[in-house]
Order: C-alpha cells, then sequence, then structure tokens
C-alpha cells in the first residue's frame, strides 16, 4: 500500500512550487486533481524545453516533469457555475493545494477560513511568495524576488560584480517540497483531532532558514553583513572549484585529514602538506588562496575528472567533479538507486523523469502515469464523481467554465 493511498488532492496553481507540492504527494500515492484554466491551462505548459525546439503546451519538459502522476481538469473559478463545481469539489477533498496570491484566493471567497467552514477536515495549503500574513501579503513575487529578498543572491557571484540569482526556479522547489512535508504533519494532526488547517508556506521563509541561517549568525556574531567571493568560500581552504584536464573539479574539505590525504595520499605532495606556510587552512584562505590554487594546477590539469574522482574515493577524500547534466543521467550510481523512470506520454513520447528526493523501503515514492493532457478527466471528475450529465458538461464547456 502507497502511503497516501485514498487521500484526494486538489492541486489548484500554476508553474513550479504547488505543482512541485502535488507532484511529490502524488508519488507517495495521493489522488492529484489538478486545476488549470480552461484554454490555456498551467503557465509551465509554455516553457521549454520543447522536444525539436517545437512549442507544444502538451509537451513542455517543465509541465511533464512537475505534472506526472496526476489527473487533469480545467475550470475557471472566476464564474458562477465554475466556483460552484469548485466548492463542491473541495467539499470532498482532503488537501488543496494553491499557489495564488492572497487577494486572488480571497476575493473568491476561497480563502482557508471559508474552505475550513465549507470542509472542516481539509487541509489548506497555500504556498506564496511571502506568506499570508504580513505586509508583503500581496505582493506579485517571483524566484529572483524571493531569494533576494530572504538574503541569499546577496552572497551569490564574483565580489566585484552584482549579486547572482540561484537558477532553475530553487526556490520554488524548497518551497513545494516543504508545503508537501509541512501537510504531511498536518494530516498526522488531524488523526488526533479530526480537524484540517491552514499550511502557510511563504517561499522565502525557508531559504532565510535552511540557507542563509550561516550568513545569519555571522551578523551577529561578527556584524559581517555578507560577501561574495565568486567560486571560492574564505574560511577554510579548500572550498572552491578548480580545471582539471577535461571540466572542472569541486575540492571541498572541511576537515584538516581529508585535505591532508588530498595532498599526501592523492597528489603524493608531502611537502605541501609539512610545510609551514600552507599548515593554516583559514590563513591560506583568507591571504592567499591563488598561491595554493597555482601549486594544484599541474596536478589537476595532468588528470581527467573521472581519474581525480577515483583517486578521490580511494582515500576517502570528498571531492567531485562538475558534471554535464547529460553526464548525470547516465550516472551508474543513480542508475542502480533507480532515480530515473522512463514514462510514455501521448504526445511528448518516451522520456525519462526524475524520482523524488528521498527513498523508502515499506511505502515507495512512484510514478504511475504521465502529466495530463489539458482537461483530460474532466468527464472523470466533474462527471462520475461530482455526478454532472453529459449535457451539462457540454455547456460548460462552451461557456468556457471547463
Amino acid at each position: 500500500m502507497r502511503v497516501l493511498e485514498g487521500v484526494r488532492v486538489v492541486e489548484w496553481g500554476e508553474f513550479v512550487s504547488a505543482p512541485y507540492c502535488g507532484r511529490i504527494l502524488a508519488g507517495l500515492g495521493a489522488e492529484v486533481v489538478k486545476v488549470e484554466t480552461p484554454g490555456s491551462g498551467d503557465e509551465a505548459r509554455l516553457h521549454g524545453p520543447f522536444p525539436n525546439d517545437q512549442p507544444n503546451p502538451e509537451a513542455s519538459g517543465l509541465f511533464l516533469h512537475l505534472n506526472v502522476g496526476k489527473r487533469g481538469v480545467t475550470l475557471d473559478p472566476a464564474k458562477p457555475e465554475g466556483l460552484a463545481l469548485f466548492r463542491r469539489l473541495l467539499s470532498e477533498t482532503d488537501i488543496l493545494v494553491t499557489n495564488y496570491r492572497p487577494s486572488q484566493v480571497e476575493a473568491l471567497g476561497l480563502g482557508p477560513e471559508d474552505l475550513l467552514a465549507l470542509n472542516p477536515r481539509i487541509i489548506a495549503a497555500t504556498v506564496t511568495p511571502y506568506g499570508w500574513t504580513g505586509p508583503y501579503r500581496n505582493l506579485p513575487g517571483c524566484d529572483l524576488t524571493v531569494l533576494a529578498l530572504a538574503g541569499v543572491s546577496f552572497s551569490v557571484g564574483e565580489p566585484d560584480r552584482e549579486p547572482l540569482t540561484p537558477p532553475y526556479f530553487m526556490s520554488d522547489y524548497q518551497a513545494g517540497l516543504t508545503a508537501a512535508s509541512a501537510i504531511m504533519t498536518a494530516l498526522f494532526a488531524r488523526e488526533d483531532t479530526g480537524r484540517g488547517q491552514h499550511v502557510d508556506i511563504a517561499a522565502f521563509e525557508p531559504w532565510a532558514t535552511y540557507h542563509a541561517g550561516a550568513t545569519v549568525t555571522t551578523f551577529v556574531y561578527q556584524g559581517v553583513t555578507g560577501h561574495r567571493d565568486g567560486r571560492r568560500r574564505p574560511d577554510l581552504y579548500p572550498y572552491t572549484l578548480l580545471p582539471c584536464k577535461d571540466g572542472l573539479l569541486c575540492l571541498i574539505a572541511r576537515e584538516g585529514r581529508q585535505w591532508k590525504r588530498f595532498l599526501v595520499d592523492v597528489m603524493q605532495r608531502e611537502d605541501l602538506a609539512d610545510h609551514e606556510r600552507y599548515r593554516n587552512r583559514r590563513v591560506v584562505a583568507e591571504e592567499y588562496p591563488e598561491e595554493m590554487d597555482a601549486l594544484l594546477s599541474p596536478w589537476l590539469m595532468e588528470r581527467t575528472r573521472e581519474e581525480i574522482f577515483e583517486l578521490c574515493r580511494k582515500h576517502r577524500v570528498p571531492f567531485a567533479p562538475v558534471r554535464r547534466i547529460d553526464e548525470v543521467l547516465n550516472d551508474p550510481h543513480l542508475a542502480e538507486r533507480g532515480f530515473f523512470r522512463t514514462i510514455d506520454h501521448p504526445v511528448a513520447g518516451s522520456l525519462p523523469y526524475t524520482g523524488a528526493p528521498f527513498q523508502m523501503s515499506e511505502t515507495p515514492w512512484s510514478m504511475h502515469s504521465a502529466a495530463p493532457t489539458l482537461g483530460e478527466a474532466n468527464e472523470e471528475v466533474f462527471g462520475v464523481r461530482l455526478g454532472c450529465s453529459k449535457e451539462a458538461l457540454n455547456a460548460l464547456q462552451l461557456s468556457s467554465v471547463i
């Protein structure tokens, strides 16, 4: 049995954060009904990559990745008939996940308090840039603004350039995963209380706690407001990226014994390990890291990433090659763990998909179906589950309610 089997989820949101939360819940066995805008669908359908670079809303790589394992319907709750139908659906739903702004949701009478009055057992999870309360609650936001507000971007980039934002919508994915974790806790609470609750996720808060925590403590204890150091970190050498024969290598040794094993056992350079100038790794990092880089460079440039990686694994040194995504896709370690799964889609064809960021021995996360085409489950959900006749469904479709 899958851990969330029998749990009904309605996902009413777009792009990344709410859909990624829904993806995690679907993989755990929940029945996730994805609600999209009639005609256009989720915004993610407009984002690539697309097969052969041919834009197709049914073959967006981003949409396909985020929405495996879900049923898809179209519905416009801004229209009276659509709102009535949506409320009927929510009245028999265990979990709602949305990432629309509070003002948008509350204007339709679908805020958390409204939903709990309609369905006291519902868990209403809102995943917004700044949360459901506070002065920023209704401000529009995106990954770029969230990471800037959380204090993360300030420390990313070269010291003499403007700050950068980590790539690939990382704050949205982090918010979606945080929402899924909080929803699981709310489900446990419902077992005791019999009541649902509001799960309020502000996307910038996970980053302000998980990732900016170190910079907060540095400010509290040392008064340092943050700094950018490019490809290195100036606390203990090495914490950097350096070129080798066929690419880049990530060198991070948090323990002195790891660094010594690299110098002595891997590089066969005991002279560097014993040299008085290089014994204090903090001094090296702060005062002359480029000098140490130059001493490592000839050895690194004579060897490939995999050759160095093999030596490091042999001597328990936690350095790793910087890989391209095609190399990640073909990594034998991930293959043995079954991380990538191939799924057939009626439009996009057969493609590999990533699994969950965790594995469970007794109730494994799994993908059983491809992402839905636009409105493919309208008849199943509105007709079979909610009892709408075919004539009623046709009328709703003609009036763009579904």
